[in-house]
């Protein structure tokens, strides 16, 4: 490649990936890295623009508009996607049911495979820009209306094997192509194996359990996919409540082992929304983190200082730059939230005298305080066990107590660490083969009163995340 084409090159380079994919002072390495064939490829590139994770993308069918695009975004993929035969490109774009296209980002060609029963997805291509902002799964679920499963050929070894196993595709075998070494993987697709939420789980009450001669309460049945707990059905009923007045996605913030942050990337991911978290720099990053970053419509805003106050007021402020965007306060803490979760008080036995409960924040704590109330069980005791922070949590339960309640303490795990410290300290515990999340639960099991039998409760939270 000659100099000048180089230079074009590599200003394409550069624009697209310099603060978005690399550090600057990393660029010029990566590129110099590269062999002339990968550098070449660049040179089509210079009719897109950045993207970030919170695009929105509209898809619709393919029309002859759209040639000299798919030309230069095929031309860019000659490696993966074979010889841009222009006959064909223009034939995808004008029958009909064989295209879907994003403008200027993306497209994808299919066709009906009648002796298998389904759709083949035949070229599926992203412009690198939009890679990771979830153009290429929207483009993909746009064949979901057509009621068929889904088939398509993958090289073996290629990366785009990985974004297809995270789409749902199941290899079902592999062929080789004519004489040639090269080998194909055969996925497919079934819609029927996708998650979709289900609103109707807000109106679930978990079931109460006896392990270890005391009862338990099983928040953590309340699943969706890979989340469950109390904090996923606050998530999801705020969720629902921002989209029903036309919010476009989501803020909140957390620590780098935060369930809530977790909770709402996963939600966020199955409704294809896209979520802003705002949790603590770290040179490692969590196994949370690690999942969050795998997941599209997810971006993780890394603040030096992880202190909650900080990352709260840069949340915040993010939140009131992007008024389409909606804030989820730390802890969920909100009295529709609070008003929802104190329904799970339904199914109490009338036999219980004390309930054990965990503290992180303390809207679970006043849920519950409020259901008894409600349901006129101010006869239960109960005993709150902070799990960490302590002066914001009493603070926030003693503004939000029902007019009556029944006799409450407020004890710590470890009184000897800080606040931050307490939150840390993991404490691994099962009680029968309920494994307890070693942050909230596993630090309630010492504050259990064994002694009451089958008339204390254990309020389960939520449990270990998938």
């Amino acid at each position: 490649m000659d100099a000048e084409k180089e230079k074009k090159a590599f200003s394409n380079f550069f624009k697209l990936t310099a603060k978005i994919y690399f550090e600057p002072e990393y660029v010029e390495l990566y590129w110099n890295n590269m062999d002339d064939h990968q550098k070449e490829r660049w040179l089509y590139y210079d009719f897109i623009q950045p993207r970030t994770k919170h695009e929105t993308y509209t898809v619709r069918p393919g029309t002859l508009d759209d040639f000299n695009f798919v030309k230069k975004l095929w031309q860019a993929h000659v490696d993966v996607l074979g010889i841009p035969f222009h006959d064909s490109i223009r034939q995808k774009l004008t029958a009909p049911d064989h295209s879907a296209v994003i403008d200027k980002v993306g497209f994808c060609f299919f066709h009906e495979a009648k002796k298998e029963g389904a759709i083949k997805v035949d070229d599926l291509c992203v412009e690198p820009a939009a890679r990771g902002t979830g153009a290429a799964r929207k483009l993909i679920r746009s064949l979901k209306k057509y009621k068929r499963p889904l088939i398509l050929e993958a090289v073996q070894g290629a990366d785009n094997n990985t974004f297809y196993e995270k789409m749902g595709f199941v290899k079902y075998g592999e062929r080789q192509v004519g004489k040639s070494k090269m080998m194909l993987n055969l996925y497919r697709k079934d819609w029927e194996d996708e998650l979709e939420i289900d609103y109707e789980i807000l109106n679930k009450i978990s079931p109460i359990e006896k392990h270890e001669g005391i009862l338990v309460k099983r928040n953590d049945l309340l699943e969706i996919g890979e989340v469950n707990g109390l904090k996923v059905m606050g998530c999801l009923f705020l969720i629902r409540k921002a989209l029903q007045k036309g919010k476009k996605g989501f803020i909140t913030l957390g620590s780098r082992t935060s369930p809530q942050c977790n909770i709402l990337s996963f939600l966020c991911s199955v409704l294809e929304v896209p979520c802003h978290l705002f949790m603590a720099d770290s040179k490692n990053n969590s196994e949370i983190q690690d999942k969050i970053e795998r997941r599209d419509y997810s971006e993780i805003h890394r603040v030096k200082c992880g202190y909650n106050n900080v990352l709260k007021a840069n949340a915040q402020q993010y939140a009131q730059e992007h008024p389409e965007l909606e804030f989820l306060p730390f802890g969920l803490e909100s009295d529709d939230v609070m008003m929802l979760l104190s329904h799970q008080v339904e199914n109490i036995p009338p036999t219980v005298k004390h309930i054990t409960i965990p503290v992180g924040g303390a809207n679970n704590i006043s849920a519950l305080l409020w259901g008894l109330y409600k349901a006129g069980r101010t006869d239960i005791s109960v005993t709150g066990v902070i799990t960490g922070a302590d002066a914001s949590s009493v603070e926030y339960l003693e503004k939000h107590l029902p007019p009556e309640h029944g006799k409450y303490e407020i004890v710590k795990y470890r009184p000897d660490l800080n606040a931050s410290e307490r939150y840390l300290a993991e404490q691994p515990a099962k009680i029968g083969d309920i494994q307890l999340h070693p942050t909230y639960e596993g630090k309630c099991r010492n504050f259990i009163k064994w002694e009451y039998g089958d008339t204390e409760l254990l309020w389960i939270v939520g449990g270990p995340q998938k």
